[in-house]
């Protein structure tokens, strides 16, 4: 245990204090204007996501006639939101008290998000199997889609992630270590949180590229057989043409349309890329001993 020590971190040192953090001093060494910006930018992204998702919450109330579906996106941006109200709370916790951070707020700001991340990962992945059986089985899909189906779904979403995450953050908060001026990191000899990403990044992940492609696949047909009905069209408007009759109207661009109803589903997948992909990377080179980033990392959950 450290009683009343006094650190002198800087930007590139930064020291960690175990795993009692209240019976720390904490000394930052540089200018109170300098750590007032640095704390403020930590807190920057948090306070948006959760500004954005409420924005979401409102659109979602003032639509009518809600399709079930969209209680998915309902749960992605509840989870979101909850996700950037706990990373907050690291951030809030050494400026509400500087030289004493408050452990148990970044004890909840640093266990909290991995459960809830698991969670908006696990959505985002139903939401792209959900729009594959739409396009898949269309017929089948209006027939079986009713909101009890779906709120049975998103019941099971959240028991997988409770089993998934909860006994983990359990036994993992033995293993955490804390700091003054950045985010706690786990650091446990078995490498269980490293595991836990290593696994489930790649599943999830291939998952959604799945349903996304399949996805594609299904519009570049569509496109193919009407760009070919729109050719044999053509050909018989020609011929009604020069035999002196009318020709049929030219639909709309049936290609570009099929296409543009695609890129929410894209951006779901290249989000979750942009998001995941740098801290599976980052988490593998850990595991190996190549090496990681020295100094915070917590950009690497910006999403």
């Amino acid at each position: 245990m450290l009683n009343e020590t006094v650190f002198p971190l800087n930007f590139t040192n930064i020291t960690a204090v175990n795993s009692n953090l209240s019976s720390t001093i904490c000394k930052w060494p540089g200018t109170s204007h300098q750590w007032f910006h640095i704390n403020a930018l930590g807190l920057s992204p948090p306070l948006l996501t959760v500004l954005c998702d409420v924005l979401n919450l409102i659109v979602f109330r003032a639509w009518q006639k809600k399709e079930p579906y969209v209680l998915f996106h309902i749960l992605l941006a509840v989870s979101s939101l909850l996700y950037g109200g706990l990373t907050a709370l690291i951030p809030l916790g050494r400026i509400l008290r500087p030289a004493r951070p408050i452990q148990w707020l970044q004890e909840i700001g640093f266990a909290g998000p991995l459960v809830v991340h698991f969670c908006c990962f696990l959505t985002a992945t139903v939401i792209s199997a959900d729009r594959w059986l739409s396009v898949e089985f269309p017929r089948f899909y209006r027939d079986q889609a009713s909101k009890q189906k779906v709120m049975a779904v998103i019941v099971g979403i959240c028991g997988v992630t409770v089993v998934a995450t909860v006994p983990g953050a359990v036994t993992w908060h033995s293993c955490t270590t804390f700091y003054c001026f950045r985010a706690p990191i786990y650091r446990c000899k078995d490498h269980g949180p490293d595991w836990h990403t290593v696994i489930k990044d790649p599943i999830l992940l291939l998952l959604l590229f799945v349903f996304q492609m399949r996805i594609v696949m299904i519009a570049v047909q569509m496109a193919l057989r009407r760009r070919r009905s729109a050719v044999i069209s053509c050909n018989v408007a020609s011929i009604a043409t020069s035999a002196g009759g009318a020709a049929p109207p030219s639909g709309p661009a049936v290609t570009a349309l099929v296409w543009r109803s695609l890129r929410p589903g894209m951006a779901v997948v290249v989000a979750s890329l942009i998001s995941n992909v740098p801290h599976f990377v980052v988490t593998c080179l850990k595991m190996t001993g190549l090496g990681v980033l020295d100094g915070d990392i917590s950009f690497l959950f910006l999403f």
